[in-house]
């Protein structure tokens, strides 16, 4: 019966501003991070007064970013299911946005497999914008970290003839992570290079250019020395201490296995030296022995 009261309450108080102005969509968005649960109203209220189909979408894009932010993740999914049930005219745009939504939603809940059909959907519907190429990247991030490397390498081969491809940074860096997980390092390097093109790139995609880059470097082709100095491009670009301690303790392990031991050591102690902790801090703090015993030994 509290369930019933509480769901009347809220159809009445959206339907109050379907004849009301609703507060303003732009509140909303500034809210987002801040205060999740007052987004989400803001923006189910927008949708109840939208006036036309377009007013409608963009509320509904606010709600599922409050959604994610509140982890409501089963949620995101029956609100997708919802509006797609009843948008039988949705465009391909709005199809793939709405795809990339639930498909995380359906990843972070552990549901691989139904989240890799959902993204497949998404880039099926071939949008005019960019979001179906978000949908190739997610479903190459999932079934790479996954352990299912034909569906990344076959989402690849698709995803890159789209006109979009070549002018997509983040698409293209996180492409090159994906190829190197499936140890495709020519393809790795070519996603990277055309990325580093992009002019326009934020700091976070930046470096994780050079990061992947130097992670093919390192594993892939074993080329020690320019994966030290990928990784040391890296530094400018990163803004916190935990990206920080990752480069170096990348840089550290490139050098341990070219067998300087003793630079190595110089950069693990690098990356002992920030804030962080959890498995950066205790890879870094074991490194540090794990080298100076090397070096004390004279190796």
């Amino acid at each position: 019966m509290k369930k019933f009261i509480f769901s009347l309450l809220a159809s009445v108080t959206l339907c109050a501003f379907a004849n009301e102005e609703a507060p303003d969509i732009q509140e909303g968005w500034r809210s987002l991070r801040k205060d999740d649960a007052k987004a989400e109203k803001i923006f189910r209220a927008n949708i109840a007064a939208a006036q036309d189909d377009s007013e409608r979408f963009a509320a509904t894009l606010g709600l599922m970013y409050s959604l994610r932010y509140q982890n409501k993740n089963a949620q995101v999914v029956k609100e997708i299911d919802t509006w797609l049930s009843e948008h039988q005219e949705a465009t391909n745009n709005q199809i793939a946005k709405l795809c990339a939504f639930k498909g995380n939603a359906l990843r972070d809940t552990g549901k691989i497999d139904e989240a890799l059909a959902t993204y497949k959907k998404g880039f099926d519907a071939k949008s005019e914008d960019a979001s179906s190429l978000d949908c190739a990247k997610e479903y190459m991030w999932v079934s790479a970290n996954n352990n299912k490397t034909d569906l990344t390498w076959a989402m690849y081969e698709a995803s890159c003839q789209l006109p979009q491809a070549q002018n997509h940074a983040v698409y293209l860096v996180y492409g090159g992570w994906c190829m190197w997980k499936i140890n495709k390092a020519e393809e790795g390097l070519k996603m990277l290079e055309a990325a580093e093109k992009i002019s326009e790139m934020l700091p976070v995609h930046k470096e994780a250019l050079y990061r992947n880059r130097g992670y093919i470097q390192r594993y892939l082709t074993k080329e020690y020395e320019a994966a030290v100095k990928t990784f040391e491009a890296a530094l400018p670009h990163c803004t916190t201490d935990i990206q920080k301690a990752v480069i170096w303790n990348n840089i550290g392990g490139t050098l341990e296995s070219a067998q300087e031991y003793e630079k190595a050591l110089e950069a693990y102690k690098k990356a002992t030296a920030f804030n962080v902790k959890g498995w950066i801090a205790t890879s870094a703090a074991n490194s540090v022995k794990r080298m100076q015993q090397k070096v004390d030994a004279g190796e």
